[in-house]
């Protein structure tokens, strides 16, 4: 964080940013086999009326779950005299991440800190806040307005096969012969 007073007592300015980057901790197994789902023999229906979904073969991915965060806020005080004042602040951050912090141990054939997810995921989350606010000193009580306005963007790929395995207990999805 950076403090700037840039006229003593009247305005300043302050200014703070952030970066994390996380590697990642979670892998996603072998799967020679890929992934196969009969949906049909799921429902119950007679063969053929429903197709078979299948991905053909994947290779393991060590820390499917990186994660970059980077953000900043700069804010400007001003005060116009003793009794008004002004502050205008502006904040950013955008993530983006290649995938959940999700591992599915306890699954057949999948360890503690790995998962069978099929479909690369990930997360882009960009986000803006910009602020003003007006307070001013009436002698017997304050006024206070506040006005802000945001921006959000957020694109989400998510692979549910850990709901399909909570809703299909005994699917049979690329691992049985794990």
């Amino acid at each position: 964080m950076l403090n700037l007073p840039l006229v003593n007592d009247v305005l300043a300015l302050r200014v703070s940013g952030l970066y994390h980057d996380l590697g990642g901790y979670i892998d996603r197994i072998d799967m020679p086999n890929g992934v196969t789902l009969d949906v049909g023999a799921l429902l119950g229906l007679p063969p053929g009326v429903i197709p078979i979904l299948g991905t053909g073969p994947l290779p393991a991915s060590k820390d499917i779950n990186s994660e970059v965060t980077s953000a900043g806020r700069a804010s400007l005080l001003w005060n116009a005299s003793e009794r008004l004042t002004f502050e205008a602040s502006f904040m950013t951050q955008q993530l983006d991440a290649a995938g959940r912090n999700t591992s599915v141990g306890g699954v057949a054939g999948v360890g503690e800190l790995e998962t069978n997810f099929v479909k690369a995921e990930k997360v882009e989350d960009d986000f803006d806040l910009g602020n003003l606010t007006i307070s001013y000193d009436l002698g017997w009580a304050r006024l206070f307005s506040s006005t802000s306005r945001y921006k959000r963007t957020r694109d989400v790929t998510a692979d549910t096969n850990d709901l399909g395995e909570a809703i299909f207990p005994t699917a049979t999805i690329g691992r049985a012969h794990v």
